[in-house]
Protein backbone atom coordinates (compact mmCIF):
# COMPACT_ATOMS: atom_id res chain seq x y z
CA UNK A 1 0.00 0.00 0.00
CA UNK A 2 2.56 2.24 1.02
CA UNK A 3 4.68 1.88 -2.35
CA UNK A 4 1.39 2.27 -4.44
CA UNK A 5 0.66 5.49 -2.95
CA UNK A 6 3.79 7.01 -3.13
CA UNK A 7 3.63 5.99 -7.25
CA UNK A 8 0.49 7.46 -7.10
CA UNK A 9 2.13 10.74 -5.47
CA UNK A 10 5.24 10.84 -7.84
CA UNK A 11 3.34 9.19 -11.24
CA UNK A 12 3.32 12.24 -13.55
CA UNK A 13 3.08 11.92 -17.27
CA UNK A 14 6.75 12.93 -19.27
CA UNK A 15 7.87 12.61 -22.87
CA UNK A 16 9.83 9.56 -23.45
CA UNK A 17 11.91 8.34 -25.79
CA UNK A 18 14.00 5.47 -27.43
CA UNK A 19 16.45 6.50 -29.67
CA UNK A 20 19.77 5.10 -30.91
CA UNK A 21 22.95 7.68 -31.57
CA UNK A 22 26.54 7.70 -32.46
CA UNK A 23 27.61 9.90 -29.07
CA UNK A 24 26.38 12.03 -26.68
CA UNK A 25 27.67 15.39 -25.44
CA UNK A 26 27.07 18.08 -22.01
CA UNK A 27 28.36 20.64 -20.63
CA UNK A 28 26.80 21.20 -17.16
CA UNK A 29 27.08 19.06 -13.99
CA UNK A 30 26.14 15.32 -14.74
CA UNK A 31 25.89 12.23 -12.61
CA UNK A 32 26.31 9.00 -13.74
CA UNK A 33 25.35 5.04 -12.00
CA UNK A 34 26.01 1.70 -13.61
CA UNK A 35 28.25 -1.39 -13.89
CA UNK A 36 31.87 0.05 -14.67
CA UNK A 37 34.48 -2.55 -16.79
CA UNK A 38 37.45 -0.26 -16.82
CA UNK A 39 39.05 3.22 -15.23
CA UNK A 40 42.00 5.23 -16.03
CA UNK A 41 43.00 8.57 -14.34
CA UNK A 42 45.81 9.81 -16.10
CA UNK A 43 47.99 13.26 -16.81
CA UNK A 44 49.90 13.74 -19.56
CA UNK A 45 51.98 16.62 -19.80
CA UNK A 46 53.49 18.28 -16.51
CA UNK A 47 51.23 20.66 -14.86
CA UNK A 48 47.93 19.20 -15.45
CA UNK A 49 46.20 19.66 -12.43
CA UNK A 50 45.93 18.05 -8.83
CA UNK A 51 44.75 14.11 -8.59
CA UNK A 52 42.70 12.41 -5.76
CA UNK A 53 42.99 9.15 -5.10
CA UNK A 54 41.10 6.95 -1.40
CA UNK A 55 41.20 3.93 -0.77
CA UNK A 56 39.17 1.71 1.59
CA UNK A 57 38.89 -2.20 1.76
CA UNK A 58 38.70 -5.05 3.80
CA UNK A 59 41.96 -5.86 2.71
CA UNK A 60 44.31 -4.04 1.67
CA UNK A 61 47.76 -6.06 -0.43
CA UNK A 62 50.12 -4.35 -2.59
CA UNK A 63 53.35 -4.75 -4.34
CA UNK A 64 56.09 -2.15 -4.49
CA UNK A 65 58.29 -2.49 -7.97
CA UNK A 66 61.91 -0.71 -8.25
CA UNK A 67 64.26 -1.24 -10.96
CA UNK A 68 67.46 1.01 -10.94
CA UNK A 69 69.65 2.15 -14.07
CA UNK A 70 72.62 4.68 -14.66
CA UNK A 71 72.12 7.17 -17.77
CA UNK A 72 75.28 8.49 -18.99
CA UNK A 73 74.75 11.72 -21.40
CA UNK A 74 79.14 11.03 -21.97
CA UNK A 75 79.65 10.32 -25.35
CA UNK A 76 80.68 6.77 -26.44
CA UNK A 77 81.67 7.20 -29.81
CA UNK A 78 82.14 9.57 -32.71
CA UNK A 79 78.57 11.36 -33.96
CA UNK A 80 76.22 12.96 -32.03
CA UNK A 81 76.04 12.77 -28.39
CA UNK A 82 73.39 10.17 -27.17
CA UNK A 83 72.46 9.06 -23.43
CA UNK A 84 73.48 5.42 -23.03
CA UNK A 85 71.23 3.43 -20.44
CA UNK A 86 72.55 0.20 -18.63
CA UNK A 87 70.94 -1.65 -15.49
CA UNK A 88 72.62 -0.78 -12.18
CA UNK A 89 75.23 -3.77 -11.55
CA UNK A 90 74.53 -3.41 -7.84
CA UNK A 91 71.07 -3.72 -7.39
CA UNK A 92 68.69 -6.39 -9.34
CA UNK A 93 65.28 -5.03 -9.68
CA UNK A 94 62.96 -5.82 -6.70
CA UNK A 95 59.30 -6.61 -5.69
CA UNK A 96 58.23 -5.73 -2.00
CA UNK A 97 55.02 -7.16 -1.20
CA UNK A 98 52.85 -5.78 1.52
CA UNK A 99 49.66 -6.80 3.46
CA UNK A 100 48.00 -4.49 5.65
CA UNK A 101 45.04 -6.31 6.50
CA UNK A 102 41.85 -3.65 6.84
CA UNK A 103 42.60 -0.04 6.21
CA UNK A 104 42.65 3.00 4.03
CA UNK A 105 44.71 4.74 1.88
CA UNK A 106 45.21 8.18 0.93
CA UNK A 107 46.65 10.56 -1.90
CA UNK A 108 49.61 12.54 -0.31
CA UNK A 109 51.91 13.75 -3.25
CA UNK A 110 51.78 13.27 -7.05
CA UNK A 111 54.08 13.74 -9.91
CA UNK A 112 53.74 15.50 -13.27
CA UNK A 113 53.15 12.13 -15.23
CA UNK A 114 50.71 10.07 -13.58
CA UNK A 115 48.86 7.00 -14.24
CA UNK A 116 46.19 5.02 -12.16
CA UNK A 117 44.29 2.27 -13.58
CA UNK A 118 41.49 0.20 -12.30
CA UNK A 119 40.03 -3.77 -13.22
CA UNK A 120 38.83 -6.19 -11.54
CA UNK A 121 37.72 -9.79 -12.61
CA UNK A 122 33.30 -8.69 -12.35
CA UNK A 123 32.03 -5.44 -13.02
CA UNK A 124 32.23 -3.07 -10.19
CA UNK A 125 29.91 -0.41 -8.98
CA UNK A 126 30.31 3.17 -10.74
CA UNK A 127 29.22 6.57 -9.02
CA UNK A 128 30.31 9.49 -11.28
CA UNK A 129 30.30 13.27 -11.77
CA UNK A 130 31.34 15.72 -14.48
CA UNK A 131 30.83 19.03 -15.32
CA UNK A 132 31.46 18.26 -19.43
CA UNK A 133 32.17 15.29 -21.29
CA UNK A 134 31.42 12.89 -24.39
CA UNK A 135 30.09 9.32 -23.92
CA UNK A 136 30.13 6.61 -27.04
CA UNK A 137 29.82 2.91 -28.05
CA UNK A 138 33.08 1.32 -28.25
CA UNK A 139 34.12 -2.16 -28.87
CA UNK A 140 36.29 -4.19 -27.27
CA UNK A 141 37.99 -1.97 -24.92
CA UNK A 142 41.80 -2.23 -23.90
CA UNK A 143 42.94 -0.57 -20.61
CA UNK A 144 46.89 0.05 -20.70
CA UNK A 145 49.72 2.52 -19.94
CA UNK A 146 49.22 4.44 -23.13
CA UNK A 147 44.99 4.94 -22.19
CA UNK A 148 41.70 2.90 -22.77
CA UNK A 149 40.60 2.67 -26.01
CA UNK A 150 39.29 0.16 -28.65
CA UNK A 151 40.80 -3.41 -28.26
CA UNK A 152 43.64 -4.55 -30.75
CA UNK A 153 42.80 -7.88 -30.23
CA UNK A 154 45.66 -9.28 -28.45
CA UNK A 155 44.09 -10.45 -25.39
CA UNK A 156 45.00 -9.34 -21.91
CA UNK A 157 48.07 -10.03 -20.12
CA UNK A 158 46.69 -9.13 -16.21
CA UNK A 159 48.51 -9.96 -12.20
CA UNK A 160 46.55 -13.34 -12.54
CA UNK A 161 48.72 -14.18 -15.15
CA UNK A 162 51.81 -12.13 -14.77
CA UNK A 163 52.14 -11.32 -11.00
CA UNK A 164 55.68 -10.32 -11.14
CA UNK A 165 55.23 -7.56 -14.10
CA UNK A 166 56.37 -4.48 -13.31
CA UNK A 167 54.24 -2.50 -15.50
CA UNK A 168 50.63 -1.31 -16.46
CA UNK A 169 48.54 -5.03 -17.87
CA UNK A 170 47.11 -4.92 -20.95
CA UNK A 171 43.80 -5.39 -20.12
CA UNK A 172 40.74 -6.62 -22.81
CA UNK A 173 36.93 -5.89 -22.42
CA UNK A 174 35.04 -8.14 -25.19
CA UNK A 175 31.92 -7.07 -26.41
CA UNK A 176 30.46 -3.30 -27.04
CA UNK A 177 30.68 -0.87 -24.32
CA UNK A 178 29.85 2.86 -22.86
CA UNK A 179 33.43 4.60 -23.25
CA UNK A 180 33.12 8.01 -21.56
CA UNK A 181 35.73 10.40 -21.38
CA UNK A 182 35.68 13.76 -18.92
CA UNK A 183 36.63 16.99 -20.76
CA UNK A 184 36.07 19.63 -17.96
CA UNK A 185 38.51 20.49 -15.32
CA UNK A 186 36.69 18.76 -12.50
CA UNK A 187 35.54 14.82 -12.26
CA UNK A 188 35.14 12.14 -9.79
CA UNK A 189 34.59 8.53 -9.68
CA UNK A 190 33.37 6.30 -6.89
CA UNK A 191 34.12 2.77 -7.72
CA UNK A 192 32.95 -0.24 -5.32
CA UNK A 193 33.81 -4.15 -6.03
CA UNK A 194 34.37 -7.12 -3.89
CA UNK A 195 37.50 -7.43 -5.23
CA UNK A 196 39.90 -4.46 -7.47
CA UNK A 197 43.07 -3.98 -8.73
CA UNK A 198 44.64 -0.89 -8.97
CA UNK A 199 47.80 0.14 -10.77
CA UNK A 200 49.99 3.49 -10.25
CA UNK A 201 52.94 5.76 -11.14
CA UNK A 202 53.15 8.94 -10.23
CA UNK A 203 51.49 9.19 -7.25
CA UNK A 204 52.53 8.22 -3.36
CA UNK A 205 49.61 6.54 -1.06
CA UNK A 206 50.14 6.83 2.54
CA UNK A 207 48.37 3.74 4.71
CA UNK A 208 46.43 4.27 7.29
CA UNK A 209 46.28 8.48 9.12
CA UNK A 210 47.99 7.36 12.52
CA UNK A 211 50.92 5.13 10.04
CA UNK A 212 53.88 7.22 8.70
CA UNK A 213 53.82 4.65 5.80
CA UNK A 214 54.00 6.10 2.28
CA UNK A 215 53.81 3.71 -1.10
CA UNK A 216 55.17 5.89 -3.42
CA UNK A 217 55.60 5.46 -7.60
CA UNK A 218 57.08 7.44 -10.67
CA UNK A 219 60.29 8.44 -11.76
CA UNK A 220 62.91 8.94 -9.51
CA UNK A 221 66.61 10.54 -10.73
CA UNK A 222 69.56 11.69 -8.91
CA UNK A 223 72.92 12.18 -10.19
CA UNK A 224 75.78 10.09 -9.46
CA UNK A 225 79.24 11.65 -7.66
CA UNK A 226 81.86 12.56 -9.42
CA UNK A 227 80.36 13.30 -12.86
CA UNK A 228 77.50 15.43 -11.81
CA UNK A 229 75.63 16.63 -14.38
CA UNK A 230 76.76 13.64 -17.06
CA UNK A 231 75.80 10.81 -15.28
CA UNK A 232 72.60 9.74 -13.31
CA UNK A 233 70.96 7.14 -11.33
CA UNK A 234 67.16 6.37 -12.49
CA UNK A 235 64.83 4.75 -10.40
CA UNK A 236 61.65 3.40 -11.73
CA UNK A 237 58.90 2.52 -8.92
CA UNK A 238 55.48 0.88 -9.91
CA UNK A 239 53.07 0.54 -7.63
CA UNK A 240 50.10 -2.26 -7.80
CA UNK A 241 47.37 -2.78 -5.34
CA UNK A 242 45.07 -5.75 -4.82
CA UNK A 243 42.00 -4.56 -3.16
CA UNK A 244 38.74 -6.77 -1.33
CA UNK A 245 35.49 -5.59 -0.39
CA UNK A 246 36.62 -2.06 -1.83
CA UNK A 247 35.53 1.76 -2.17
CA UNK A 248 37.71 3.68 -3.90
CA UNK A 249 37.27 7.16 -4.76
CA UNK A 250 39.53 8.55 -8.13
CA UNK A 251 38.75 12.49 -8.90
CA UNK A 252 40.55 15.13 -11.08
CA UNK A 253 40.75 18.84 -10.99
CA UNK A 254 42.94 20.48 -13.53
CA UNK A 255 42.81 22.18 -16.71
CA UNK A 256 44.32 18.43 -18.63
CA UNK A 257 44.26 15.65 -16.25
CA UNK A 258 41.63 12.68 -17.79
CA UNK A 259 39.45 10.52 -16.06
CA UNK A 260 37.95 7.50 -18.39
CA UNK A 261 35.67 5.03 -18.22
CA UNK A 262 33.86 2.26 -19.54
CA UNK A 263 30.81 0.11 -18.46
CA UNK A 264 28.25 -1.86 -19.64
CA UNK A 265 25.04 0.44 -19.23
CA UNK A 266 24.41 3.59 -17.46
CA UNK A 267 22.13 5.37 -15.62
CA UNK A 268 22.41 9.54 -15.76
CA UNK A 269 20.87 12.79 -15.25
CA UNK A 270 21.87 16.11 -16.58
CA UNK A 271 21.41 19.79 -14.98
CA UNK A 272 22.03 21.03 -18.54
CA UNK A 273 21.01 20.03 -22.08
CA UNK A 274 22.62 16.74 -23.67
CA UNK A 275 23.19 16.65 -27.66
CA UNK A 276 23.03 13.05 -29.25
CA UNK A 277 24.94 12.72 -32.46
CA UNK A 278 22.79 11.21 -35.40
CA UNK A 279 20.51 10.20 -33.38
CA UNK A 280 17.30 8.19 -34.54
CA UNK A 281 14.19 6.85 -33.24
CA UNK A 282 10.51 8.10 -32.08
CA UNK A 283 9.90 10.64 -29.23
CA UNK A 284 6.60 10.44 -27.27
CA UNK A 285 5.68 14.26 -26.64
CA UNK A 286 2.10 15.40 -25.35
CA UNK A 287 1.65 16.22 -29.00
CA UNK A 288 2.26 13.03 -30.42
CA UNK A 289 5.17 11.03 -31.53
CA UNK A 290 7.94 12.69 -33.37
CA UNK A 291 10.36 10.54 -34.99
CA UNK A 292 13.83 11.69 -35.28
CA UNK A 293 16.34 11.45 -38.18
CA UNK A 294 18.68 14.05 -37.50
CA UNK A 295 22.31 14.32 -37.35
CA UNK A 296 22.12 16.36 -34.11
CA UNK A 297 19.09 16.34 -31.34
CA UNK A 298 19.39 18.08 -28.07
CA UNK A 299 17.65 16.95 -24.91
CA UNK A 300 16.88 19.79 -22.51
CA UNK A 301 18.34 20.45 -19.50
CA UNK A 302 17.10 17.35 -16.30
CA UNK A 303 16.60 14.59 -18.79
CA UNK A 304 16.92 11.56 -17.56
CA UNK A 305 18.49 8.95 -19.66
CA UNK A 306 19.40 5.39 -19.35
CA UNK A 307 21.98 3.68 -21.93
CA UNK A 308 23.18 0.55 -23.74
CA UNK A 309 25.64 -0.05 -25.82
CA UNK A 310 23.33 -1.14 -28.88
CA UNK A 311 26.41 -2.33 -31.31
CA UNK A 312 29.77 -1.59 -32.12
CA UNK A 313 29.13 2.29 -32.81
CA UNK A 314 25.89 2.96 -31.30
CA UNK A 315 24.13 3.13 -28.06
CA UNK A 316 20.13 2.88 -27.31
CA UNK A 317 18.78 5.62 -25.05
CA UNK A 318 15.85 5.75 -23.00
CA UNK A 319 15.43 9.16 -22.14
CA UNK A 320 13.01 11.26 -19.80
CA UNK A 321 12.11 14.84 -19.66
CA UNK A 322 10.56 16.72 -16.68
CA UNK A 323 7.31 17.92 -17.06
CA UNK A 324 6.36 21.59 -17.02
CA UNK A 325 6.43 23.04 -13.02
CA UNK A 326 2.98 22.73 -11.28
CA UNK A 327 1.54 24.28 -8.62
CA UNK A 328 2.11 22.11 -5.95
CA UNK A 329 5.76 20.60 -4.86
CA UNK A 330 3.87 17.13 -4.59
CA UNK A 331 2.50 17.25 -8.06
CA UNK A 332 5.57 18.19 -9.79
CA UNK A 333 7.91 15.51 -8.62
CA UNK A 334 9.14 13.29 -12.05
CA UNK A 335 9.14 9.98 -12.34
CA UNK A 336 12.26 8.22 -14.67
CA UNK A 337 9.73 5.53 -16.79
CA UNK A 338 11.02 1.76 -15.85
CA UNK A 339 13.42 0.38 -18.16
CA UNK A 340 14.34 -3.27 -18.59
CA UNK A 341 16.87 -2.63 -15.58
CA UNK A 342 13.70 -1.77 -13.69
CA UNK A 343 14.96 1.88 -13.03
CA UNK A 344 12.15 4.07 -11.58
CA UNK A 345 13.39 7.41 -10.39
CA UNK A 346 10.98 7.54 -7.64
CA UNK A 347 10.57 7.29 -4.20
CA UNK A 348 8.32 4.44 -4.53
CA UNK A 349 11.87 2.32 -5.94
CA UNK A 350 12.79 3.02 -2.41
CA UNK A 351 9.64 1.92 -0.83
CA UNK A 352 8.71 -1.23 -2.31
CA UNK A 353 12.54 -2.48 -2.42
CA UNK A 354 12.24 -2.26 1.31
CA UNK A 355 8.87 -4.37 1.25
CA UNK A 356 7.38 -1.05 3.75
CA UNK A 357 3.89 -2.20 1.74
CA UNK A 358 3.32 -4.40 4.01
CA UNK A 359 -0.23 -2.81 5.74
CA UNK A 360 -2.22 -4.68 8.63
CA UNK A 361 -5.44 -4.32 8.46
CA UNK A 362 -5.71 -3.19 4.38
CA UNK A 363 -8.93 -3.85 3.34
CA UNK A 364 -11.73 -1.92 0.96
CA UNK A 365 -11.11 1.46 2.13
CA UNK A 366 -8.07 1.71 1.51
CA UNK A 367 -8.28 0.10 -2.18
CA UNK A 368 -11.16 2.84 -2.72
CA UNK A 369 -8.60 5.82 -1.03
CA UNK A 370 -5.78 4.64 -3.68
CA UNK A 371 -8.37 4.03 -6.70
CA UNK A 372 -9.72 7.68 -5.93
CA UNK A 373 -6.53 9.22 -6.04
CA UNK A 374 -5.13 7.44 -9.17
CA UNK A 375 -8.37 9.03 -10.53
CA UNK A 376 -7.75 12.50 -9.74
CA UNK A 377 -10.44 12.62 -7.38
CA UNK A 378 -8.62 13.60 -4.60
CA UNK A 379 -11.23 14.88 -2.46
CA UNK A 380 -13.17 11.84 -2.49
CA UNK A 381 -9.82 10.19 -1.20
CA UNK A 382 -9.31 12.77 1.74
CA UNK A 383 -12.69 11.69 2.80
CA UNK A 384 -12.55 7.81 2.41
CA UNK A 385 -9.38 8.49 4.36
CA UNK A 386 -10.71 10.14 7.33
CA UNK A 387 -13.67 7.58 7.33
CA UNK A 388 -10.65 5.34 7.71
CA UNK A 389 -8.76 7.63 10.31
CA UNK A 390 -12.42 8.04 12.71
CA UNK A 391 -12.32 4.24 13.07
CA UNK A 392 -8.34 3.99 13.26
CA UNK A 393 -6.89 7.69 14.77
CA UNK A 394 -3.50 6.19 14.05
CA UNK A 395 -3.52 4.56 11.13
CA UNK A 396 -0.23 5.62 9.08
CA UNK A 397 -1.31 4.71 5.92
CA UNK A 398 -4.80 6.69 6.04
CA UNK A 399 -3.15 9.51 7.46
CA UNK A 400 -0.08 9.38 4.55
CA UNK A 401 -3.02 8.58 1.87
CA UNK A 402 -5.04 11.74 3.08
CA UNK A 403 -1.77 14.32 3.15
CA UNK A 404 -1.59 12.74 -0.64
CA UNK A 405 -4.92 13.59 -1.64
CA UNK A 406 -5.18 16.95 0.36
CA UNK A 407 -1.94 18.44 -1.21
CA UNK A 408 -2.97 17.55 -4.77
CA UNK A 409 -6.43 18.56 -4.28
CA UNK A 410 -5.02 22.29 -3.65
CA UNK A 411 -4.82 22.18 0.24
CA UNK A 412 -1.05 21.82 1.21
CA UNK A 413 -1.22 23.62 4.23
CA UNK A 414 -4.12 21.43 5.68
CA UNK A 415 -2.37 18.17 5.10
CA UNK A 416 0.93 19.55 6.94
CA UNK A 417 -1.34 21.01 9.85
CA UNK A 418 -2.58 17.51 10.03
CA UNK A 419 0.65 15.42 9.53
CA UNK A 420 1.84 17.54 12.78
CA UNK A 421 -0.62 16.98 14.64
CA UNK A 422 -0.27 12.89 13.96
CA UNK A 423 3.32 13.49 14.42
CA UNK A 424 2.84 14.99 17.56
CA UNK A 425 0.57 11.98 18.67
CA UNK A 426 2.45 9.11 17.30
CA UNK A 427 6.22 8.32 16.29
CA UNK A 428 6.12 7.04 13.09
CA UNK A 429 7.77 3.97 11.23
CA UNK A 430 10.15 6.01 9.23
CA UNK A 431 10.16 8.97 7.48
CA UNK A 432 7.42 8.95 4.81
CA UNK A 433 5.07 11.27 6.92
CA UNK A 434 7.94 14.07 6.98
CA UNK A 435 8.93 13.83 3.65
CA UNK A 436 5.16 14.37 2.82
CA UNK A 437 4.46 17.01 5.34
CA UNK A 438 8.25 18.93 4.12
CA UNK A 439 6.87 19.06 0.80
CA UNK A 440 3.75 20.74 1.71
CA UNK A 441 5.69 22.67 3.98
CA UNK A 442 7.79 24.08 1.30
CA UNK A 443 4.49 24.54 -1.09
CA UNK A 444 2.98 26.95 1.38
CA UNK A 445 6.18 29.09 1.62
CA UNK A 446 7.18 28.18 4.90
CA UNK A 447 10.87 27.22 3.81
CA UNK A 448 12.72 26.85 7.18
CA UNK A 449 9.72 24.24 8.59
CA UNK A 450 9.54 21.80 5.10
CA UNK A 451 13.60 21.93 5.35
CA UNK A 452 13.71 20.39 8.76
CA UNK A 453 11.12 17.78 8.02
CA UNK A 454 12.91 16.85 4.96
CA UNK A 455 15.69 16.94 6.92
CA UNK A 456 14.29 14.45 9.64
CA UNK A 457 12.92 12.19 6.42
CA UNK A 458 16.50 11.19 5.35
CA UNK A 459 17.99 10.72 9.02
CA UNK A 460 14.95 8.36 9.62
CA UNK A 461 15.04 7.12 6.16
CA UNK A 462 18.19 7.16 4.65
CA UNK A 463 17.29 6.05 1.32
CA UNK A 464 15.39 9.00 0.65
CA UNK A 465 18.55 11.50 0.35
CA UNK A 466 19.15 10.90 -3.34
CA UNK A 467 14.99 11.90 -3.77
CA UNK A 468 15.34 14.92 -1.41
CA UNK A 469 18.28 16.09 -2.90
CA UNK A 470 16.83 15.52 -6.80
CA UNK A 471 13.98 17.77 -5.73
CA UNK A 472 16.05 21.15 -6.29
CA UNK A 473 15.14 22.41 -2.53
CA UNK A 474 18.73 22.92 -0.69
CA UNK A 475 17.56 21.32 2.28
CA UNK A 476 20.62 19.02 2.93
CA UNK A 477 24.46 19.85 3.08
CA UNK A 478 26.03 19.99 -0.50
CA UNK A 479 28.16 17.10 -0.94
CA UNK A 480 30.95 18.32 -2.96
CA UNK A 481 31.57 16.96 -6.58
CA UNK A 482 34.94 16.02 -5.47
CA UNK A 483 36.77 15.60 -2.71
CA UNK A 484 39.36 18.34 -1.36
CA UNK A 485 42.48 18.13 -3.31
CA UNK A 486 44.95 20.25 -0.85
CA UNK A 487 45.88 17.64 1.31
CA UNK A 488 47.78 16.10 -2.05
CA UNK A 489 50.82 17.87 -2.59
CA UNK A 490 52.85 18.23 -6.52
CA UNK A 491 56.37 17.15 -6.05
Amino acid sequence: MRAALFALLLAVPAAQAAIQADSLSYDASSTFDGHLSLLQLRADEEGAGSPWVEVQAGRIEAVQYNSTSFISDVATGPGPQQPVVYPDPHQAPTRTPYDFGAGQMRLVAFRGLYRLNAFSSGPMGLHAEASRGVAAAKEDLKLSQTGLSAGDGSGADCPDARPDAARFCAIERAGSQILHASAANRASAILRAPDMVLELSGLDLQVDAARSLVLQSGHFAEEVAPVSGTVHRDHEVFLRLYLTDAVVTVATDGPSGALLWAAGDLASQHDGPVAFASATGVLATANGQVRLDHERFVAPAGAHLILRPADASTFSAELETPPAPAPSGLVAIPVLAAGPAGLVFALAAFVAGLAWFALRGRGASLDAMEAAIAAGENRRAARVAAAILRRLPGHEDARLGRAIALTRAGSPGRAAREVERHLRRAEPTDGSLHYVMGLALLDKGRDEEGRAALREAVRRTPELEADVRARAFDVLPQRPARPSFLEASYV
